[in-house]
């Protein structure tokens, strides 16, 4: 009702871009569902979820980027000698991951089915 009184700056401000891609990622996750193994029929010649992932790896990749290089720093003892804390959820998940790490967060994102395998021991 009054979402047309907002401006082009509140539209196109970078939250709302975010939540917009991952709400339409949402949506699609839930047609997939619904139509079952048949839905990459429905997508045959374009990949819906794609551009919205795209959007979303805008994001989330300089903090992947940063929560690893800190990660590397504090493995080879160049970082701080006292332990801080991580300062976002996706910087714990790679202080308690080894091996492959963003194929498994990229694919959480919306539930995707990618070829991932933890690095054998």
């Amino acid at each position: 009702m009054y979402s047309s009184k907002n401006t082009a700056a509140f539209h196109n401000h970078s939250s709302n871009v975010f939540v917009n891609a991952f709400s339409g990622g949402l949506d699609q996750v839930e047609t997939r569902s619904k139509s079952g193994a048949e839905w990459a029929l429905w997508e045959f010649t374009k990949d819906k979820i794609a551009p919205l992932r795209e959007i979303m790896d805008e994001f989330t990749r300089p903090l992947m980027e940063k929560a690893l290089a800190d990660r590397e720093r504090q493995m080879s003892g160049k970082g701080d000698s006292e332990v801080k804390q991580p300062e976002s959820v996706l910087a714990h998940l790679v202080t308690q991951t080894q091996g492959v790490f963003l194929p498994a967060t990229y694919s959480c994102k919306f539930g995707l089915n990618d070829t991932y395998r933890p690095a054998s021991d």
